[in-house]
């Protein structure tokens, strides 16, 4: 058996860190992670609409429900994106063809099965949307971590051939 180095072991608890936090994420109830995108808004509001208090109640029920919509895909996209990265850094350590291409798949499969398990939640549903959503950040999460092991094998070489 092969002896895996600290960076390997690092990146294997990131995969299953990252796996867990959407799980968790995605077991709460409806009110529960309703009541953490509200923080987020919340302070959102408070930065960039500073009059809020002072608008007519439609107004801030538009600023309202345009900025939960985007603060919940927004979760979505990054919990995903950071899925992704962990799971192509460490794929980095397999000599597997198309890394990348797997990592993204088992990023876009969890997704769906987040989905189905958030269907069994009550209080909250499933939405192709939100796959596609996950499978977007799965896919920029591994770009990331292409780019940035390109740049550590890069200077790695340069270093070694000097």
């Amino acid at each position: 058996m092969k002896k895996r180095s600290w960076p390997y072991w690092l990146l294997l608890l990131a995969v299953l860190a990252s796996a867990s936090l959407i799980f968790f994420f995605s077991s709460q109830s409806g009110d529960a992670s309703n009541q953490s995108s509200d923080v987020i808004i919340h302070a959102v509001i408070s930065i960039f609409y500073p009059d809020y208090d002072t608008l007519a109640r439609g107004e801030q029920r538009a600023i309202y429900d345009h900025l939960h919509y985007v603060v919940r895909k927004a979760a979505h996209f990054s919990e995903f994106a950071l899925f992704g990265f962990a799971l192509r850094a460490f794929l980095s350590f397999h000599r597997l063809k198309y890394r990348a291409l797997l990592a993204w798949a088992a990023g876009t499969l969890y997704a769906a099965t987040d989905e189905l398990h958030q269907f069994y939640i009550g209080s909250r549903t499933a939405a192709v949307k939100d796959i596609l959503i996950d499978s977007a950040g799965v896919f920029f999460g591994c770009l990331l971590a292409w780019l940035l092991l390109s740049v550590i094998r890069k200077k790695y070489r340069k270093k070694s051939a000097q």
